[in-house]
């Protein structure tokens, strides 16, 4: 089995200390703050993010899991994939360590840092200038939309919108980026959900 790199093995391993990386942890009580896992997601590429979890959960715990994508076409920007299931394989025993640590991966930003990101993506656009209490409102509302996804997706969309984006983006737009970079991650966690439904009936 592939070792986690070292690259990603020291603040990796404090986020994901529920599992514990030296081998299979059954019924452990290592806890993992939202602050220690924000710390690792926060300036990661979500599709590394994806990657070193995937590593991680085969190496540590003897679990595989494999999201399934498919392809998407619109006509505004280039092609892109959206995971749309998930394949779990292993060691049965271990899914709740394997949840516990995608799980570790899913904490969003902080409010601060959605609305500095929300900053950022409107100094980079035109049209988001508005009325100090319909910025408030605007504000409220989108850092509310972030905040219902990982830290890295969050930024990650953001960048992304301030890159391609002329104009201010709707929240719509965010949302449906943000559903992009994180369908991978909440497909594994579905998966290995439904892996510890089936391995329990058994």
């Amino acid at each position: 089995m592939k070792q986690i790199s070292s690259v990603i093995s020291g603040t990796l391993s404090r986020v994901q200390e529920a599992a514990n990386p030296t081998g299979p942890q059954h019924g452990g009580t290592g806890v993992v703050t939202e602050d220690q896992a924000r710390a690792w997601l926060v300036g990661r590429d979500p599709v590394a993010t994806d990657k070193a979890l995937r590593t991680s959960l085969q190496s540590s715990l003897q679990v595989e899991v494999e999201p399934v994508f498919e392809w998407r076409y619109p006509t505004d920007k280039p092609a892109y994939r959206v995971a749309k299931g998930c394949q779990v394989g292993g060691i049965g025993a271990n899914l709740p360590a394997a949840f516990r640590k995608v799980e570790a991966a899913m904490v969003p930003p902080t409010t601060e840092q959605a609305e500095n990101w929300l900053a950022m993506l409107q100094v980079a656009t035109a049209g988001g200038r508005k009325s100090h209490e319909a910025a408030m409102l605007t504000l409220a509302l989108y850092t509310g939309a972030l905040k219902r996804y990982p830290a890295d997706v969050a930024l990650k969309a953001c960048e992304e919108l301030a890159v391609r984006c002329s104009w201010f983006p709707t929240l719509g737009e965010i949302v449906s980026e943000c559903d992009r970079y994180a369908s991978p991650r909440q497909a594994m966690l579905n998966g290995i959900e439904s892996a510890m439904v089936r391995f329990n009936a058994q």
